[in-house]
């Protein structure tokens, strides 16, 4: 994110993934909430690494920055994960599945 862009972010959101499972953390202001949870079979034997960071962030986008922030705030997103970052960004790349992730982290 550029200096311009982090510098107008209402919000910061870090999150990581494992094989077993994920966890969330948002910032803003003084305020801290984390989320965190485990992945269901399904999830663990069949979702490639991508896909389990991009559903880590996606899934504390949808459960904790609705309390905080209106629809189209900007969010600064920290993961260390660059297919993560590029597909929320783009909203689009080669792989359908993160495409589609992707897309419903901007509803």
């Amino acid at each position: 994110m550029s200096a311009s862009l982090a510098s107008l972010a209402a919000l910061v959101l870090a999150s990581d993934a494992s094989p077993s499972g994920f966890g969330g953390t948002i910032l803003s202001g003084s305020t801290v909430a984390h989320l965190h949870g485990t992945w269901n079979k399904t999830e663990q034997d069949e979702w490639s690494s991508n896909s389990k960071e991009l559903n880590a962030a996606g899934r504390t986008l949808q459960a904790l920055v609705p309390s905080y922030l209106p629809k189209g705030s900007v969010i600064e997103l920290r993961s260390d994960n660059t297919t993560t970052v590029s597909y929320l960004n783009k909203v689009c790349g080669p792989v359908p599945l993160l495409t589609q992730t992707a897309v419903q982290c901007h509803q």
